[in-house]
């Protein structure tokens, strides 16, 4: 950043990187399409509990629970097996994550 002074003095300010995974959480779902076992990968900016939920596509709680997260790359595998084949949607929110994802079991 420039700052220009009235006078047409200059100045820059320090130079700070910021990368995507500072500025917000992410999660990621393998496979998927899902047949038993959902591996969850979730990028934490901060230590915390993190919930998630798993939706059916009418909107209803199938699978729910809390976890504790590091700050940094966790991981969490959710058994699904039980659950009918179709559109599901993993919610997780906490710890600087709040992330809908679409899953399909066979």
């Amino acid at each position: 950043l420039k700052i220009v002074e009235k006078d047409g003095n200059y100045a820059y300010s320090n130079v700070i990187t910021v990368s995507p995974a500072d500025i917000a959480g992410r999660v990621t779902i393998f496979p998927n399409p899902v047949t038993d076992k959902a591996n969850v990968i979730m990028s934490a900016i901060v230590d915390g509990k993190a919930q998630w939920k798993l939706l059916d596509n009418a909107g209803r709680t199938v699978l729910q629970s809390t976890t504790q997260l590091k700050k940094g790359r966790n991981s969490l595998v959710i058994n699904i097996n039980k659950l009918s084949a179709g559109i599901y949607y993993l919610s997780v929110s906490g710890a600087g994550i709040d992330q809908k994802i679409k899953v399909q079991k066979l």
